[in-house]
């Protein structure tokens, strides 16, 4: 009887320690899933914050490119009015 009493506080001291190994591998895994909730939020404002730089940048880019060819377009206006302005003195001095 005293073997079968030994086998049964063994057996309650497994136990126990079973439940208190569940008790913190559930707090463990609380903490885990907190953690990985606040990695998630951090990760989703860091990937908010990228599409706003790229879009920024995409933006700047399309302005760089609008500027770039108004440039242009205004070089070929001024080369026009140039040219003009040329022919007419070619004409004015032709007149003389």
């Amino acid at each position: 009887m005293t073997e079968t009493t030994f086998n049964l506080a063994e057996l309650e001291n497994r136990i126990q320690k079973l439940i208190s190994l569940h008790k913190e591998l559930k707090a463990k895994a609380a903490l885990l899933q907190a953690e990985n909730q606040r990695l998630q939020a951090a990760l989703k404002q860091e990937q908010d914050r990228l599409q706003a730089v790229q879009e920024g940048l995409r933006q700047k880019h399309e302005e760089r490119t609008a500027t770039g060819q108004n440039i242009g377009l205004l070089k070929r206006k001024i080369n026009d009015i140039i040219s003009e302005i040329d022919k007419s003195v070619l004409l004015i001095n032709e007149q003389k």
